[in-house]
């Protein structure tokens, strides 16, 4: 058990450890994106602002017209002051044509308006981070350029990208310090909450045990009980007939023989078990005189006789847990083609313990001597069983007796029997 648990341990400690991994990678990711976006908006942001103070300042301009080398001079003073760390500024119309560059060979040159050109002239202000041939890598603010209340085009800033990037390099090394940090403590604390768990659970598992064989011992305890009760009441029987106490013995030990034919097991063969040996303890209640007169009984004592049946119930329905062991004696002497004692029940009605009992009874009866008769040798008791069966006796009951007393070479008049007690609880 504790190998068990502790593999499953090893288990969730490898699978949760590779859950938190992935999960990391992928919310630092997310995160990783999220801040990016973030600080080149926020740096946008502070670029538009510039924007704004640098178009004020260049309202005098008439950009309806060509600018003059003093406008575009005083336009790189104003972008100078105004655009703190730009690289680059162009100054694009509606139509495509570049106004202002601080590169003058672009000034008055004509292009397609498509792409980000195409949206900011639209009014809409764009930010993005892109390489270029002079900038590994820049950040890119397109802003709508206004004149005297019209969009007249759009503002095109470089900004050296390198800055930002180191900025955006550093927070992603610190939130991955963070971000996977916390994922380990996290795991951590689960897997410290899994191993607390594990422990306790293999305590309960130490204690379910140790529970589980404190109840096997209380039951073997129980059994010897119970098995000394029976013996003692078997005892009982003796002291009254000397008959019934071997009567009992062999009886006990053919039941067990029909019960392994026909396949019985566990509670269902000792109840057949305990039957056979108590079948007649309701003999306890019969008369002296009844119970040992040599000759045949009259009519009255033999309703008197037929009434040990169900006083055996009475008596081993009062044991617990021997309830149907009290319901096969009741019935140990019903007759499988109807017309027996004490209710008359006949066929499957009848209990199979019963139908096991009441053919091993009659088979050890025939095979025993009495004080009137001697015993029948084993082959002409089986022959007798045979005719009986399907009227007194259940026919599959007989065949099993049969089997088992062949199978063990009886063909004489006696069949080896070993004491019955080691039978209890066989199985």
């Amino acid at each position: 058990m504790a190998d068990a648990s502790d593999r499953w341990e090893l288990r969730f400690l490898l699978v949760s450890l590779v859950g938190v991994l992935i999960l990391a990678f992928f919310s630092q990711a997310v995160l990783r994106s999220f801040i990016s976006r973030e600080t080149i908006h926020l740096q946008a942001a502070k670029a538009t602002a510039q924007v704004e103070s640098l178009k004020q300042s260049l309202g005098y301009i008439d950009w309806q017209k060509p600018l003059y080398p003093g406008d575009l001079a005083a336009i790189d003073y104003d972008m100078r002051k105004f655009l703190t760390g730009a690289e680059q500024l162009r100054i694009w119309s509606k139509n495509g044509v570049i106004l202002y560059s601080t590169d003058r060979s672009e000034v008055e040159t004509v292009h397609p308006v498509k792409g980000n050109l195409a949206r900011a002239v639209k009014g809409e202000t764009l930010s993005l981070l892109e390489a270029s041939p002079n900038f590994p890598t820049q950040l890119v603010v397109w802003v709508p350029f206004t004149w005297r209340g019209l969009l007249i085009g759009a503002m095109e800033i470089h900004y050296d990208g390198k800055p930002l990037v180191d900025t955006l390099a550093h927070i992603d090394r610190l939130v991955m310090v963070t971000h996977f940090g916390g994922m380990l403590v996290l795991w951590a604390a689960l897997w410290f909450l899994a191993h607390s768990m594990a422990q306790r659970l293999r305590r309960q598992n130490r204690d379910l045990l140790k529970l589980q064989e404190d109840l096997k011992d209380a039951l073997r305890a129980r059994e010897a009980t119970l098995s000394g009760a029976l013996a003692a009441l078997a005892e009982a029987v003796e002291a009254k007939d000397d008959y019934v106490g071997g009567h009992v013995n062999r009886v006990a030990e053919y039941a067990l023989l029909v019960a392994d034919e026909l396949g019985l097991k566990g509670e269902e063969r000792d109840e057949v078990f305990f039957a056979a040996v108590l079948h007649d303890i309701g003999k306890i209640a019969i008369p002296d005189a009844i119970l040992a007169k040599p000759g045949p009984l009259t009519e009255d004592e033999w309703e008197v006789m037929k009434t040990h049946s169900a006083r055996g119930e009475a008596i081993v329905r009062q044991i617990p847990g021997l309830q149907n062991v009290a319901r096969i004696i009741r019935h140990h002497h019903e007759r499988y083609g109807g017309g027996g004692y004490p209710d008359g029940i006949s066929g499957e009605a009848i209990p199979l313990g019963s139908r096991i009992v009441a053919a091993v009874d009659a088979f050890d009866a025939m095979t025993t001597d009495r004080v009137y008769r001697k015993a029948r040798p084993v082959k002409e008791a089986l022959e007798e069983l045979r005719r009986e069966a399907g009227r007194q006796f259940d026919p599959r009951v007989v065949e099993a007796l049969e089997r088992g007393i062949l199978g063990r070479g009886a063909v004489g008049e006696r069949v080896d029997l070993q004491p019955w007690p080691h039978a209890v609880y066989g199985d």
